[in-house]
């Protein structure tokens, strides 16, 4: 999946992927956000219902949803064990409506 279809923002995960299993217990996050507008979108992150992560800058390309590569954005988090995590990327435009909406669960896996 590439640049929203019809201009609306959208959010692409590219790593972790859904089901996948990780070592205990980080991970550094990275998707892709198409179509946000700098001082319109604010992306919020939440980990199991924790914010963890907010941005608001966008850069020039990731205002044409419809070009570009996107803005890539990458964060470092995790859970103090092993265990399931949610991820939850909720894209916001200045009314605090969510405009684009993605979660992804995964699983800490205990180390030897």
């Amino acid at each position: 999946p590439g640049p929203a279809a019809g201009g609306a923002p959208r959010v692409v995960w590219e790593h972790p992927g859904d089901g996948q299993r990780l070592p205990c217990c980080g991970v550094t996050v990275r998707l892709r956000v198409y179509g946000a507008v700098y001082d319109a979108h604010t992306l919020v992150m939440y980990l199991d219902r924790l914010q963890k992560f907010r941005r608001a800058d966008w850069s020039n390309f990731g205002a044409s949803p419809d070009q570009g590569e996107g803005d890539l954005v990458a964060f470092d988090t995790g859970l103090p064990g092993p265990g399931r995590a949610v991820l939850t990327a909720h894209l916001v435009d200045a009314g605090l409506r969510v405009v684009a909406n993605e979660s992804v669960t995964f699983h800490f896996e205990a180390t030897n």
